[in-house]
Parts: C-alpha cells; structure tokens; sequence
C-alpha cells in the first residue's frame, strides 16, 4: 500500500484523504512511466539530524559520558540511531543493527519480552540506559540501568514533567483516552492544560496543528514533542530519555519514575485484548454506550467518555476503557488503576462483563 504524509510532516487529515479519494475514484491508469528520468532518490537524513539537535540537547548527553545500548531491532532505524548515538556517549552496544526483512524471525515491537536480552546484558555491563525503535522507528523502548523496563506510559509521564520543569517549556500535554492519566495528574500540578483525544496519533497531530503542545503521546509507544513534526518519531524520543538521565546525573530513569509516583501516587495498568463472537461484541458495546453502569465495584463512575469506545472514569480516578476493534472479533480494555485492590476490582469487573 501507500501512506501519505502531508506537508506538515503528520498524518493525513480527512480533508487530504477525501481529496486523495476522489483521484482514486477516478480510476486512472497510466501504463507509462510517470519520470523518463526514472525515480529520484532523495535523502533527508542530514536535515533532519539538525533539525533534532535543536530540541534535543546533544552536548548534555555528551558531557555525561553516558553508556548506551542500541537495539533498532532490523528496522528503519538501522545504523542511523546506533551512529548519533556513537558520537553522543561514551562506549555503546548494538545488537540488531542491519537490516532483516525477516526482522530476526520476531515482532518487531520494542515491548519488554522483546528487550528481556538487551536489559540482561546491558545491566551485566554496568551501561545507563538502553534504547530500542520498532520497526519502522516511530515507536520506541527503554530500559534503565537496573534492567527494568519502563512502559511508553512512565517514559511519556517522565518526559511531560521534564519538559514543563527543567526545559520550562509551555503549552498542553495531550493524550489518547487510552494512555494513562499520570499525565492529568501532572498538567493539574504544573498548570498545563490537558486534552484527551481518540486513540490514533492523528488526533495528537491535529491538537499540534491547533495550538502549542508540549508533549503528545500515546500508550502504544508513539510521541512527539514542541517543536517536532505532529508525528510520533521513536528516535526523539529514545534521544529524550538520554537527555533527561543526563540531566539526572544517571540517576537509574526507575527511580526518576518513582520519584514521580511519590509525588503523584503510583498507577497500575494493563491492556486485555477479549476475543468476542461479532454480535456479542456489538451487543456489548451498545449496552455501555445507552446505559452504562453508575458504579463499579461499589465505587461511582464520575465520568463516560464515548469519544472512542467506552472509558468508565470513577470517582477515585481509577478507569477502564472497553474499545472494540475495527478489524477483528474482539474488544481491548485499558485498565488503570492508583492501587492493587482498585486494578483488581476492574479486572474483575471487565471479565464479569465480557462473559
């Protein structure tokens, strides 16, 4: 297939795609070449590396000597993150660095089951950090220097407060109804307004056309930031992370994270992918659209959101959003929750209304 991009460096709006729509409906066929010339390659790799030393601060993360492993797992990523990366820290590993069709015979997600090698390895090393791309180098993983996986959900929480408190930087902090809302809690304190968009990261674009936005994220792993294209970059955002444990004194990014839950209390979360017959599935989700429930477990829903599914918002701040897919015969719910029992009680509740 295709994927347009538009001008502004983002997805598609319905604006473009209609009008990108209406050519296909066309249906043209030119059985010539479109270039007698032949295609034209074109490389914006040097544009777009100074482009990223502007937002991003290169000489701190030089100046502390950080040691660095680099995981782009065969993808897009391949010997461009693993060479700034080389120029930026003190020693460096890289694992996966050329490029596999295949992907090394694995998904190529940047998740924890996928990084359990690289953090072994990394913190057997005694390096700082390690940093990982998806396939195509939009999303991305972290791992500090204990090993420990942080989830897209802690490295968005921990770069929204960085970015409001040591870069002092101004505007909204937006997120998809499904990425955790450490984040509300976050803005709340530090006066940045928050928006909740539908899943997709083309609803975080179209905030970043609107206004100034500090940070946009998503919990599949997807960010951008003030000053970037209004499209998610896993190479930003791995960057970011070095900067900040630059800023931290290498300060293990766990104990960063759990600095911030003591400030802001501690958030438990999961998503469950439900395999549903077709007509179960539509029945469900009428049913909490006209008449969803007005306690869970004892405790008051505060909140609906229809906005992309379901999100039953309670009145302790614990939620649960029930999203069904477009493509295949089952729901996917977000559960968050700010302790085990209230992340158990939601659990609970999902499956009891699934069945």
């Amino acid at each position: 297939g295709i994927k347009f991009i538009a001008g502004y460096g983002g997805p598609a709006d319905s604006t473009i795609t209609s009008a990108i729509e209406a050519e296909i409906s066309k249906n043209v066929i030119n059985e010539g070449p479109l270039n007698k010339a032949g295609p034209k390659m074109l490389s914006s790799i040097e544009g777009y590396w100074r482009h990223i030393s502007q937002i991003v601060d290169f000489a701190r993360i030089k100046s502390a000597s950080l040691k660095i492993a680099v995981n782009p797992l065969y993808g897009a990523g391949v010997r461009l993150l693993s060479k700034k990366v080389d120029e930026l820290s003190e020693s460096m590993i890289v694992v996966n660095d050329s490029f596999d069709p295949l992907f090394g015979g694995q998904n190529p997600d940047p998740n924890e089951s996928n990084l359990q090698a690289m953090a072994a390895d990394l913190k057997a090393a005694g390096f700082d950090l390690g940093i990982a791309l998806d396939g195509d180098g939009d999303r991305f993983g972290i791992v500090d220097s204990l090993g420990i996986y942080l989830s897209p959900n802690q490295v968005i929480s921990l770069l929204a407060y960085y970015l409001l408190t040591e870069r002092k930087l101004s505007g909204a902090l937006v997120r998809t109804v499904a990425t955790t809302q450490l984040i509300d809690d976050i803005a709340r304190d530090l006066g940045a307004e928050l928006i909740e968009t539908p899943v997709g990261f083309k609803w975080i674009c179209r905030e970043m056309l609107k206004q100034p936005v500090v940070i946009g994220g998503e919990e599949s792993g997807g960010l951008s930031i003030l000053g970037h294209i209004p499209e998610k970059d896993g190479i930003l955002a791995t960057l970011l992370m070095a900067e900040m444990l630059a800023a931290t004194d290498k300060k293990p990014l766990s104990e960063s994270l759990n600095d911030l839950y003591e400030k802001y209390g501690r958030r438990y979360g999961i998503r469950l992918d439900i395999h549903l017959p077709i007509e179960k599935k539509l029945r469900l989700m009428t049913g909490l659209k006209n008449d969803p429930p007005t306690t869970v477990g004892g405790v008051k829903v505060a909140r609906v959101s229809t906005i992309d599914g379901v999100k039953l918002v309670l009145a302790n701040d614990d939620w649960l959003l029930i999203r069904p897919s477009g493509t295949e015969p089952l729901v996917r719910a977000y559960i968050e929750a700010k302790s085990p029992t209230g992340f158990s009680l939601l659990e609970k509740y999902t499956q009891s209304i699934v069945k």
